[in-house]
């Protein structure tokens, strides 16, 4: 009797287990992309806060910053152009979301398509254009 107790016991475990295993699979999902975008999101907002700042010293003034970009970056649609800095990041296997910021410079440069640590460089042109570029 003990052993058909256990037997149930632990059948009726597993089940609840084989039950939450599509929760916790929804859970870290979300977390990875929500990781994902606030990433994105404090790349850019970083690159246009440094951009504004080298905007109102004035031409031939510059700054480095070092930015973490992360995974998943759609380079077709990733770009710095006019007053804005936009980084597409994929959220799934065919679909993407924009994150983007605005600055009160006029902005030109590029982005780097794959994940990681990169140091750019950003400065204020003589035409008043803030360039952004990394190495």
């Amino acid at each position: 009797m003990r052993g058909q107790a256990a037997f149930e016991y632990m059948t009726v475990f597993l089940l609840f287990l084989l039950a939450l295993l599509p929760v916790v699979y929804f859970a870290f999902d979300q977390f990875r992309i929500n990781s994902r975008i606030y990433e994105a999101r404090t790349a850019v907002n970083t690159l246009t806060r440094t951009a504004d700042k080298i905007y109102a010293q004035g031409p031939g003034s510059q700054a480095k910053v070092s930015l973490y970009l992360p995974g998943g970056i759609n380079s077709e649609k990733t770009y710095i152009g006019g007053k804005e800095v936009n980084l597409n990041v994929f959220i799934s296997s065919n679909r993407g979301v924009d994150v983007y910021s605005t600055s009160d410079a006029m902005l030109s440069g590029s982005l780097p398509s794959k994940p990681g640590r990169y140091p750019f460089t950003v400065k204020c042109r003589d035409d008043g254009v803030v360039e952004i570029s990394y190495t």
